[in-house]
């Protein structure tokens, strides 16, 4: 029988930049094809940290992502025995294709997207999607696919119903997981009175809503880039 060709894995990193009173959050997430959405890495980066830090800290993880996809994609080969002469191996994506950044660039977000990370060394075929917070009750990627349009009630509305039972996301046993719990009872959405418009966060003092919007953000679908074609996962 013929083997068939086992479908890549992909990844998405949330990214929720910090401003001055709230740290910045990664949510490093795998998206399964069973529909399910394993957390491999959360993590609130240090209040104050600069965003040049910043970029070398998100530099690491998506090339440990990217390392991870490779060695997960080349087993999966090896075990399917799908290439008897590598000659004949057709093209597929290469690991780095395999994984977005979704990034929170609303306000000065869009001159760290722009001039930070997308200049970083570590990030130089990294797929980096600009996110702008609005209104929308959808997920609207532009032509070029560098900026992305939403809502924040309705992106992190979305991860409160994949977070209820029966839950598609699975965090990991840390202190940060507990810290995006309480984050999501924390949550609340508003509506201004004046000219209807919603606005979401955590509004209470002391309270942050970093965590679960990188979470939300690296729960959004994956475009996979290959050698010969795009899609989405």
């Amino acid at each position: 029988m013929e083997s068939v060709k086992p479908r890549p894995s992909t990844y998405a990193l949330g990214i929720d930049l910090g401003k001055r009173v709230d740290p910045s959050a990664l949510s490093l997430t795998e998206h399964t094809a069973a529909g399910r959405y394993l957390v491999r890495h959360l993590e609130r980066l240090p209040l104050g940290l600069g965003y040049n830090a910043q970029a070398d800290r998100v530099g690491e993880i998506f090339l440990r992502a990217v390392a991870r996809l490779d060695a997960e994609q080349t087993d999966a080969e090896r075990r399917a025995d799908l290439f008897t002469d590598p000659l004949s191996r057709p093209p597929v994506a290469h690991a780095w294709g395999r994984i977005q950044l979704f990034v929170d660039c609303t306000g000065v977000g869009t001159a760290v997207v722009d001039d930070i990370l997308r200049e970083h060394l570590d990030l130089e075929h990294a797929k980096i999607v600009g996110v702008l917070f609005g209104s929308s009750e959808h997920f609207t990627l532009k032509p070029g696919g560098k900026e992305a349009s939403l809502g924040k009630a309705w992106l992190v509305s979305k991860l409160q119903a994949l977070l209820s039972p029966p839950a598609r996301v699975e965090l990991p046993p840390i202190a940060e997981a507990d810290a995006l719990i309480e984050e999501l009872r924390n949550y609340e959405v508003r509506r201004n009175e004046s000219d209807g418009r919603l606005t979401a966060g955590a509004f209470k003092v002391g309270t942050h809503d970093d965590l679960a919007t990188a979470l939300a953000l690296s729960c959004l679908p994956v475009k996979i880039y290959t050698a010969c074609s795009e899609s989405y996962f």
